[in-house]
């Protein structure tokens, strides 16, 4: 401790090297001649001591001869003492030390071997030591890069991953606003109710994710601190390397190397909470004054594969085509439309989609061609839910939302006509499952997409 803090009082705090013709100012500070002198080019008048900022003359330069005996006196010691490190001599008996004593966790010479002390002791060479500890450190230090490999990554998602819970948030908050304006006065307390959850839960959530990304920033921290230190380890001459060997390899296997676990960012309850602040449905149907209504289906419109019972509400994906002919028909997909369409006033229909797979319900224009494949979306005048490969999705335009992954049985859909908005809930729960947003202007008609063999579709039930 001594020799660094005489090598730091023999040190240019401007080149940060040994005082080349030292020279010392007003108040004391030394500084190589050349370092003041580039220091003060440009400096009109009196300039500042760089270390305690006090005035001094430019000129008023004096030479501190003993200061510059102290600094060569410093570098032969300096030298002397890195040679002394090299060479790793045993202090008692002035050896080299080529020995590493096991038990005491040392280096030794071939003396200290023969001795009292060490002569029971487990004992292998200097070289063996140094090489069998190298090699420990290598590989826990390729783990902890690995480590922090993964760590970094793993913040990285988790940075990603909270964007996107922003943006659902955002996109939920607009989807609530955006329905909320279209509906009568007396929803408008109910729609602040879902803006104060919806606010509060977004609050929860960022400060969990803060708490999270602090936690991974800190733990990236320390095993960056880690890593230098272990590095630094690898290059120390061989008796610093072995003198706190034991500490090093503890600190190692007490470094937390396992990324935390993942916060689970649940969004989707939000939805859910809109029918435990908002009045039941019915109720608000009838302020609204929608009107039920029992739908029947059109043969005239069934694709040739779909079979309807002789009531005409239900529909089943038969798979063999029936040889039927009608310009209203959809011919390649397999489709059909109610008997009753609307273009005017607020209605409500249930829909029972019987636990089926890959199928679609909700409206469609009157004039949406028949003929050909057909892309489910509002560009193509479809507003519509299904399922597809198990995931419950909003058939939206250009990519599809997803919806609740709870399996759907009873679908309860309403429409406003004139307030341009087509909703959707499960029945069972009354939870809201989506709700579009479009200008109609022409009439629209029910329809039915069972797009899996045995798929089956019942109406009013």
């Amino acid at each position: 401790m001594a020799v660094v803090n005489l090598l730091a009082e023999v040190t240019c705090s401007i080149c940060l090297e040994y005082f080349t013709d030292p020279v010392a100012i007003e108040c004391g500070h030394s500084f190589c001649r050349g370092c003041i002198s580039q220091y003060c080019r440009g400096v009109q008048g009196e300039a500042s001591c760089p270390e305690c900022r006090q005035g001094f003359q430019r000129d008023d330069l004096r030479p501190s001869r003993q200061l510059a005996r102290v600094v060569e006196i410093s570098r032969q010691l300096n030298l002397k003492l890195k040679l002394q490190q090299e060479e790793g001599k045993c202090d008692e008996h002035q050896e080299k030390l080529k020995l590493f004593c096991e038990d005491d966790q040392r280096a030794i010479c071939v003396v200290c071997r023969e001795s009292r002390d060490h002569r029971s002791h487990s004992v292998v060479t200097l070289l063996e030591s140094v090489q069998e500890y190298k090699e420990k450190i290598q590989k826990r230090l390729d783990i902890l890069k690995k480590s922090l490999g993964n760590l970094t990554k793993f913040k990285s998602e988790e940075g990603m991953r909270s964007s996107e819970i922003k943006a659902k948030i955002k996109a939920e908050r607009e989807q609530i606003e955006s329905e909320f304006e279209k509906l009568h006065q007396f929803l408008i307390t109910k729609q602040q109710a879902l803006l104060k959850v919806l606010e509060e839960d977004e609050k929860e959530i960022e400060q969990k994710m803060e708490e999270n990304q602090s936690r991974l920033s800190g733990q990236v921290s320390d095993l960056k601190e880690l890593i230098a230190e272990m590095e630094a380890a690898l290059i120390k001459p061989a008796c610093e390397l072995l003198k706190d060997i034991k500490n090093t390899m503890k600190r190692y296997e007490d470094a937390n190397l396992e990324p935390p676990m993942k916060f689970s960012y649940e969004l989707q309850a939000l939805t859910y909470r809109a029918p435990q602040l908002c009045p039941t449905l019915n109720n608000m149907t009838q302020k609204m004054k929608v009107s039920v209504v029992d739908l029947t289906l059109n043969p005239k419109t069934a694709n040739p594969s779909l079979v309807i019972s002789q009531d005409q509400q239900s529909v089943r994906h038969g798979g063999s085509c029936q040889h039927l002919s009608n310009p209203e028909r959809f011919l390649t997909s397999w489709c059909v439309l109610a008997t009753q369409g609307f273009s005017s006033g607020r209605w409500c229909w249930l829909v029972k989609v019987n636990d089926s797979e890959r199928w679609a319900v909700g409206v469609t224009n009157h004039s949406t061609r028949r003929k050909g494949a057909v892309r489910l979306d509002p560009e193509e005048g479809f507003w519509a839910i299904g399922l597809l490969d198990g995931q419950n999705y909003a058939h939206t335009f250009p990519e599809m939302t997803t919806l609740t992954k709870e399996k759907l049985n009873r679908i309860k859909i309403y429409l406003d006509y004139e307030g341009g908005w087509l909703s959707f809930f499960d029945a069972d729960t009354m939870a809201r499952l989506y709700t579009f947003t479009a200008s109609f202007h022409e009439k629209i008609y029910p329809f039915f997409w069972l797009r899996h063999l045995g798929t089956e579709i019942t109406l009013n039930s």
